[in-house]
Formats: C-alpha cells, sequence, structure tokens
C-alpha cells in the first residue's frame, strides 16, 4: 500500500475514532465516571490534572480527541497501531471492507455470516385512529415498504 493512501486512510480512522472517543466520553460523564473511563483507555495522564478535576465534558472532549490523534500518529509510526487501537476497543475500524472506495483487503467480513438486508416500515396514523387519547394508548401499526 502507497504511503499517501495509507495516510489518506489514517486521516479517516481518526476522524472516527475521535467521534466514537466523545460518544462513549458523553456517556461515560453522564454515568458519573469520565475520569475513570479516561484512566481505563490511557489518556488521562496526559491532561491537566486542574481539567480533570473541574470535569467539564466540552473541554476533556476537545483536549482528549487531539491527544488520541497524537497517540494514534505515534502508533502508527512505532508500529504498534493494531494494539493502541485494541486498548481504545476500536480494532474494528482497522478493518477495510470490499465496498470502501479504496478497493478491498484480507480482511474482510467472513463469508460465513449472513447478511441482513434492512427494511423500511412506515407507521399509519392517520385520522381514522380516533381521538388522541386512544392514539396514545393504541399501539402504532408498521407496514412493510418494499
Amino acid at each position: 500500500m502507497k504511503q499517501g493512501r495509507f495516510d489518506e486512510r489514517l486521516d479517516e480512522i481518526m476522524v472516527r475514532a475521535a467521534m466514537r472517543l466523545q460518544e462513549r466520553m458523553r456517556l461515560a460523564y453522564f454515568r458519573g465516571n469520565l475520569t475513570g473511563y479516561l484512566e481505563r483507555i490511557g489518556l488521562a495522564g496526559e491532561i491537566e490534572p486542574e481539567r480533570l478535576k473541574r470535569g467539564s465534558l466540552l473541554e476533556l472532549q476537545d483536549e482528549a480527541a487531539i491527544i488520541m490523534a497524537a497517540k494514534i500518529r505515534q502508533a502508527r509510526s512505532k508500529g504498534y497501531l493494531k494494539e493502541w487501537m485494541k486498548t481504545l476497543n476500536m480494532q474494528e475500524l482497522l478493518v477495510r471492507y470490499p465496498d470502501s472506495p479504496h478497493g478491498s483487503s484480507a480482511a474482510v467480513k467472513s463469508k460465513n455470516q449472513p447478511s441482513c438486508p434492512l427494511k423500511m416500515v412506515k407507521g399509519k396514523h392517520g385520522p381514522e385512529t380516533g381521538s388522541s387519547a386512544e392514539r396514545k394508548t393504541s399501539k402504532p401499526q408498521f407496514t412493510l415498504i418494499q
């Protein structure tokens, strides 16, 4: 693989990893365990202790994303990117699928896994269902859109 192509892919991986990190940090924040989560994935040591004590979600999200991007680049240059992504529990971001814009890879989905096509459904709600009280208590009806 050419170096330039992998750098583009690495940028895509870092963007997806930052989004996933921010979602997980938000979840940990609302559960009251944000600093514990950052310590578990190894980013708390790089963040200023005052910011950790304040616990501001927005400040910590920005700083953690920047630190994580730097650590991903460092892991890539030193050759332990796969292990670092495993530490973050984001190793699936490294897998390339055949429908990716840059071709296929040896690490694709197993052929034994059945594909599960998504089907669209549409709810039936209209004036014929009755009053608003009946609408709240009734179960919605759905039809399959082909």
